[in-house]
């Protein structure tokens, strides 16, 4: 045999569709009722979504989270800008009390200078131990005092502007920081608020989708039911034709009728085959010779004639 073994076994594969075949038409000229076989499922078994909502607490949470970042970013940003005018405030307060220091500094010198120079010359003068002294001395020490106090007054002044501009400063602060917090607050209120409504249309979505398979699932069922009852009336009305046929040509008569067709079927199907293959294939069992009667001769010898 010049056949491979795989291709013998895939001609037996090949046998299998035919014997499916000739089995048919004994069902095609059967006078009994068979119930339909569908090879349907009794449903669509469709994945259906479920839906989950979410708790207020996780609303909450969600929201804050699409909030915190730009909250934290202009409250880092505010509390900067703060911090570095508190910072210009204080430098500025520092620089004033060493600015006075140093003034208060230069006037005891000059004063130190002056009543030095006044001692000096009075005593030059003879004047050393005179009322002059007394009272120029006092003269000048009212003028030292009269200065430092103007001067003290002065810083006094600016450092209590600075103050003031480091309390307004502060109130702005605390000012800022609640207007942040209550802008934050209703952020995330609003985010809740978009949150919930997302949520409602999701929870739609999902119902509307396993709706919707519902109602293919019923759609599908009844097609199913259409299918089995168009299968039924065409088997009925088979079987009908069959007894029709039967009353017309008599039983011998279908017989040969059903073994020629079954003959011409057998024709068709070896008619691109070797002689070698068809010739394996329909002596391989009983079921050609059995199913095709007086018409396997005719068969066997419309194989011998297939080309090698």
């Amino acid at each position: 045999m010049s056949l491979s073994n795989e291709r013998v076994q895939e001609l037996l594969a090949l046998y299998e569709e035919l014997k499916t075949t000739i089995l048919n038409i004994d069902h095609k000229y059967g006078l009994s009722y068979q119930e339909p076989t569908l090879d349907l499922p009794p449903s669509l078994d469709l994945p259906r979504l479920t839906y989950v909502a979410k708790t207020q607490t996780e609303l909450t949470e969600l929201a804050t989270q699409q909030v915190l970042p730009s909250h934290t970013n202009k409250v880092r940003a505010f509390t900067q800008s703060y911090l570095k005018n508190q910072q210009t405030l204080q430098t500025k307060q520092t620089n004033l009390a060493e600015q006075l220091r140093q003034k208060l500094v230069k006037l005891l010198a000059e004063y130190t200078e002056n009543l030095t120079k006044l001692r000096n010359r009075l005593i030059n003068n003879g004047l050393i131990y005179s009322s002059v002294v007394t009272k120029a001395t006092a003269d000048a020490l009212d003028v030292y005092n009269q200065t430092v106090a103007e001067t003290n007054l002065h810083y006094q002044n600016e450092q209590s502007q600075i103050t003031q501009e480091l309390s307004a400063l502060e109130q702005r602060h605390q000012e800022g920081v609640a207007s942040l917090e209550s802008e934050f607050e209703q952020r995330v209120a609003d985010a809740i608020l978009d949150l919930t409504v997302a949520e409602q249309k999701e929870e739609q979505r999902v119902t509307k989708y396993n709706i919707s398979l519902d109602e293919k699932e019923t759609k599908y069922v009844a097609s199913v039911e259409r299918t089995k009852q168009y299968a039924r009336q065409a088997e009925q009305e088979r079987a009908l034709s069959a007894s029709r046929l039967y009353a017309e040509l008599g039983e011998s008569g279908v017989e040969s009728q059903k073994c020629f067709e079954k003959y011409t079927c057998c024709q068709q199907f070896f008619t691109n085959w070797t002689m070698e293959e068809a010739t394996l294939v329909a002596y391989s069992d009983s079921f050609l010779s059995a199913h095709l009667g007086k018409y396997f001769t005719a068969l066997a010898e419309w194989i011998e004639r297939l080309p090698n």
